[in-house]
């Protein structure tokens, strides 16, 4: 079975320690930085295109993660 596994964003190449711990800690949907003082929700999500699997991973402020 062939897979895809891949970020949708990366941080630049030149990024510092910080400015990666800001990407990693960032809700993919509003951008807001939740640090250590937030809640982050992660999660992934599995899918099929014919027999590809695509899973795609993301992360979410609490926010983000309570709105309909």
């Amino acid at each position: 079975m062939d897979l895809i596994l891949t970020p949708l964003t990366e941080p630049k190449e030149d990024a510092t320690d910080d400015d990666r711990i800001r990407w990693d800690r960032s809700c993919d949907n509003c951008g807001v930085f939740c640090g250590k003082t937030r809640d982050f929700w992660t999660g992934s999500v599995t899918r099929y295109l014919g027999k590809t699997q695509v899973v795609l991973t993301f992360g979410t402020c609490t926010n983000c993660k309570q709105a309909p």
